[in-house]
């Protein structure tokens, strides 16, 4: 089989970046198509590659990948609503190795450039600031802060309800100065509210009863039998899986991690040394 394989990559043509035929010279992108044109045509036979079993993981272990990736969702859901800055830049580090799993690039730029500001980039004094400010509270009490960046999507979607409410009279000195006085008129708002001695709507949105969601997972579960005392045993339809945590390549990622460095020495102008990261 490995001599079919040479023979097959003899065959590409570096200057047409094309496959061709060694017995009628008939061209083709892609290897697949020249080993059906051999063949059909000129009647080669392929030996077919011994496919390798993979054995099914144990329902601990998707029970285990599965509550490691659900405790991290937790703690960092309450973290930002108790506005924890320590649990949410600990969890950070966790987030960006799923991100490099999964691809997601741009997460794992923001995780990693959030990370970088609270420990190399910001002075101590900015650094402490930029820890413990990564949430905003609009209704009072405990657990109801959100993250910055959710308060900004909120104000980005009352400026588009102003402009649109300008129709065809919206331009860009009318956007801007709705995107300027957006906050102006809000406290002046508020304020004859307050002398009018009237109540503003708590905006509360109906919770959506989740109950028979959650007893139908539960029963797929039982089915299943995850819970039963034979969880050694493999469970088909999961012979691909791999804990994402053991799906990370450090090496890839530390090369990543390297590049951006470099990067941030230019763009993020650093006033400690990033390689201290």
């Amino acid at each position: 089989m490995d001599d079919q394989e040479a023979t097959l990559q003899s065959m590409y043509d570096t200057i047409l970046a094309k496959y061709k035929c060694s017995a009628c010279g008939k061209k083709y992108k892609v290897l697949g198509w020249l080993r059906n044109h051999l063949k059909s045509i000129h009647k080669w036979t392929f030996d077919t590659p011994v496919q390798q079993t993979t054995s099914s993981p144990n329902a601990q272990i998707l029970k285990a990948a599965f509550m490691k990736c659900a405790l991290i969702l937790i703690d960092t859901n309450n973290a930002y609503q108790m506005s924890d800055g320590d649990r949410i830049f600990r969890n950070a580090k966790f987030e960006l190795c799923l991100d490099d799993v999964e691809g997601h690039t741009k997460y794992k730029l923001w995780l990693w450039r959030m990370l970088a500001y609270e420990n190399a980039i910001l002075t101590p004094r900015l650094a402490y600031e930029y820890k413990w400010n990564t949430t905003i509270n609009l209704k009072g009490d405990t657990s109801n802060n959100i993250p910055n960046d959710n308060c900004v999507e909120i104000h980005v979607h009352l400026l588009k309800d102003k402009i649109r409410a300008q129709g065809a009279n919206v331009t860009y000195e009318s956007a801007r100065d709705a995107a300027m006085s957006m906050q102006v008129c809000d406290e002046i708002k508020c304020n004859m509210m307050k002398q009018a001695r009237s109540h503003k709507a708590s905006g509360k949105h109906t919770r959506v009863d989740k109950s028979a969601d959650i007893q139908a997972m539960i029963c797929e579960l039982r089915q299943s039998k995850l819970f039963s005392k034979d969880s050694d045993k493999p469970v088909d339809g999961f012979e691909e899986f791999k804990d994402p945590f053991y799906r990370v390549k450090i090496q890839k990622l530390h090369e990543w991690i390297t590049k951006q460095k470099q990067r941030a020495k230019i763009e993020m102008v650093p006033r400690y040394n990033v390689s201290e990261l």
